[in-house]
């Protein structure tokens, strides 16, 4: 199609160049600052999973998106809530098994059948 001097060629990109990239690349001082996690994030996003806050919180108390949370922390929210859980159990199997006066376990022998 003619418009003119304008040659009109129906693609996505026709009102740019052919040389301008597809990404465009924020000016110095635009966007957000790229998140590097740290030790210390990595350990309270770890015990925050594991009380059972959810994503959506503990990416507001890290001060990223959610989005970014579950890419650079994805280790530390599936292992969180498993720590806790066997922790929990060690606990629990530790009190049931040690002698004591809230002892579960029987101390007495099995009776006999016969």
């Amino acid at each position: 199609m003619q418009l003119g001097c304008l040659r009109w060629r129906p693609s996505a990109r026709s009102h740019l160049p052919p040389s301008t990239p597809r990404r465009r690349v924020a000016p110095e001082g635009m966007g957000r600052r790229a998140h590097h996690p740290d030790e210390r994030g990595r350990r309270q996003v770890e015990a925050l999973a594991a009380y059972g806050v959810p994503e959506t919180d503990i990416a507001r108390v890290v001060g990223v998106d959610p989005k970014t949370l579950r890419k650079h922390y994805r280790d530390e929210l599936d292992l969180g809530s498993t720590k806790a859980t066997a922790k929990v159990a060690e606990f629990l199997f530790r009190k049931a098994t040690t002698a004591g006066p809230r002892c579960v376990c029987d101390a007495s022998p099995p009776p006999s059948s016969g």
